[in-house]
């Protein structure tokens, strides 16, 4: 049936009469994956057991790999992400990076959007309700996740072959509320993609055709929102909005 968004025709007959209707409906190219529903204290301490009994994004190829576990809560987005890639380092930004310089190193891309938006329309292109988070080192101790207008300092750290990130992410004001941005909600699904960004230049994403095609809503995979909570945290120390 291939994936995408496609056209469904329904068809009802009574006697003679015959009625038809037309339903866009979105078929992602691979198994959904799992967002699940958080509602304890939140610590990013690295070492990810708040996110434990979560299904992981995955993708890899012959250097790079990728396994990102997200969580929501009632006001804020959880995401953990273990990179393999060899050839990654600790920038040395000048000043806090913007998102064209986190995109100059090895980072990773979250694209996703609000529920509502999902579904509906064939897309082509990225709409005011899709968002674009990119996560990226920035020293010893702490990542940057940038979306554009806000920056939020979040905990991070080198591996012996990549980087490790914890963050937690408030929707207001990174991710927006209501049907244009987080409308986040147990049962609802949306569209998700992550692509990963090789500090060599190579990228890979977990449910586009290659990497480029990421660009595009069309070729993002599908997420559901889920109430398997992840483990009870140790107290909450938030990020820090830079802006």
């Amino acid at each position: 049936m291939g994936y995408g968004t496609a056209a469904v025709t329904f068809e009802a007959k009574s006697g003679a009469d015959v009625s038809t209707a037309v339903v866009n409906t979105f078929l992602p190219k691979r198994e959904p994956g799992q967002i699940a529903h958080f509602g304890q204290a939140f610590h990013a301490a690295g070492d990810l057991t708040a996110f434990d009994g979560v299904r992981p994004f995955t993708v890899s190829n012959d250097t790079l790999s990728l396994s990102s576990r997200i969580m929501f809560g009632n006001k804020h987005l959880y995401v953990a992400m273990e990179v393999k890639d060899p050839d990654a380092t600790i920038p040395k930004y000048k000043g806090d990076p913007d998102q064209n310089a986190l995109l100059r190193g090895g980072c990773v891309e979250l694209l996703l959007t609000s529920p509502a938006a999902a579904f509906g329309l064939p897309r082509q292109a990225p709409i005011e309700q899709d968002r674009r988070l990119i996560f990226g080192l920035g020293g010893k101790d702490y990542a940057w996740v940038n979306t554009g207008p806000h920056r939020f300092r979040v905990y991070g750290k080198k591996t012996d072959d990549g980087y490790l990130i914890e963050a937690e992410i408030p929707f207001d004001p990174a991710l927006g509320n209501g049907s244009k941005g987080c409308d986040f909600e147990v049962g609802k699904q949306t569209r998700i993609e992550l692509r990963l960004h090789g500090q060599n230049g190579k990228q890979i994403a977990w449910a586009s055709p290659n990497s480029q095609d990421a660009d595009n809503p069309n070729n993002w995979g599908a997420a559901v929102f889920t109430d398997e909570p992840g483990r009870p945290g140790c107290g909450s120390a938030g990020p820090t909005d830079i802006r």
